[in-house]
């Protein structure tokens, strides 16, 4: 029974085991984009990609890397709030709709008719132009007004 891969405190270390291997991986990204004077969001979506189970498999569950993505997403809404008092939402909420949903639209629609001129049907080309417009709003994030 001691040996069992499902007693809890084997899946604990596995959990974490994989936590351990994101933030280390983010903190050495982090480092390393800071010294070339690049914003460290794009590196932590590649250091995700090679640690997790479609590359070096650091992290060989899908399901974990989930959670933990989940989490750090939590975390970026975090920090946004932390950064943007609710006073300056305020005043600038004609800029951060009108530009935002732009940003938005035109990232999707570029995305998408790129993705279509790969071959891929129409409704695949939305969602995957969306899905990165979203992740390329993170990015604009840090475009400082």
């Amino acid at each position: 029974m001691a040996n069992d891969p499902m007693t809890p405190e084997v899946v604990t270390q596995g959990v974490l085991y994989e936590i351990l291997v994101v933030l280390g991986a983010a903190v050495m990204t982090a480092a390393a984009l800071h010294r070339l004077a690049i914003g460290p969001l794009l590196g932590y979506f590649v250091a995700g990609f090679v640690i997790g189970p479609y590359a070096l498999a650091l992290v060989a569950d899908a399901g974990s890397m989930r959670a933990i993505a989940e989490l750090g997403v939590v975390f970026l809404l975090f920090s946004i709030g932390l950064e943007l008092p609710l006073k300056r939402l305020w005043v600038m909420r004609r800029w951060l709709v009108g530009l935002g949903f732009s940003q938005v639209a035109l990232t999707s629609a570029a995305i998408a008719m790129a993705v279509l001129a790969t071959g891929r049907e129409a409704p695949v080309a939305i969602v995957i132009g969306g899905a990165l417009a979203l992740s390329s709003t993170a990015g604009a994030r840090q475009v400082h007004v």
